[in-house]
């Protein structure tokens, strides 16, 4: 009836005890320990590992700590910042590369050598070269916007002169280089984006790492007790956590 009883407590407590182990002893003898909830023998997950993962790719860590939600959620930001950049940066290309065509179409802007970002901005400010040469020569400003010039030399080659046939399609023109530098600035924080979410990615690789490599051991004992003088029996428990 007493081995009956025992039983009976060791099975209720197991039910409430995670990661518990039970030891029986019945009048000073042990018998077998009964490890309820057996920790699993799987090899416990490389936090150095995970952390490196998330540095080349947000998200990998995660996935290889098990963390399949967090994982999926870190992919697909990379995914569309990695689109946001690539496709920012080819507009911004493809606009200027039209605002170029427009120029030689409408300025018999010719380009090639020597013409940097400096001369594609002065060919939209400026109306024609020869303007812009004669106020350089004479070392004063004929437009107020060559103050504002960081380049003192003129254009005198025959590819890096202009003439716009209307101010308005200058005007035009403007406009497309505004749009492909705000189109190029978007891809430039995109960039950034990426970087920041390896960031991110790789903190949290690491929090998650930590809180996988601590558990909570906890353990039950039960220990019959028979008192002979008395006639008495009983059972102490003992409950570490």
């Amino acid at each position: 009836m007493l081995r009956n009883l025992l039983f009976a407590t060791v099975l209720s407590v197991a039910a409430f005890s995670a990661h518990s182990q039970v030891v029986v002893q019945e009048l000073g003898v042990s018998t077998d320990t009964i490890n309820v909830f057996k920790k699993s023998s799987e090899p416990e997950k490389s936090g150095l590992l995970a952390m490196v993962g998330s540095i080349v790719l947000p998200g990998l860590g995660q996935q290889y700590l098990e963390q399949n939600n967090r994982a999926l959620a870190y992919y697909s930001v990379e995914a569309l910042f990695i689109f946001g950049a690539f496709f920012c940066n080819h507009y911004s290309n493809q606009i200027l590369n039209d605002a170029k065509v427009f120029a030689w179409d409408h300025a018999n802007v010719i380009g090639g050598a020597g013409a940097n970002n400096q001369f594609w901005a002065d060919v939209g400010i400026y109306d024609e070269s020869d303007g812009l040469n004669q106020s350089i020569s004479r070392g004063h400003n004929k437009y107020m916007e060559l103050a504002y010039r960081n380049q003192d030399k003129d254009y005198l080659t025959e590819n890096l002169q202009w003439r716009w046939d209307d101010t308005e399609n200058r005007k035009k023109y403007s406009a497309l280089l505004d749009k492909s530098k705000a189109y190029n600035v978007a891809s430039s924080f995109f960039l950034g984006a990426m970087v920041l979410d390896r960031l991110v990615s790789f903190i949290d690789a690491r929090v998650s790492a930590q809180k996988a490599a601590t558990s909570v051991v906890s353990s039950v004992h039960i220990v019959p007790q028979y008192d002979p003088f008395h006639g008495s029996s009983g059972a102490s428990l003992h409950a570490e956590f």
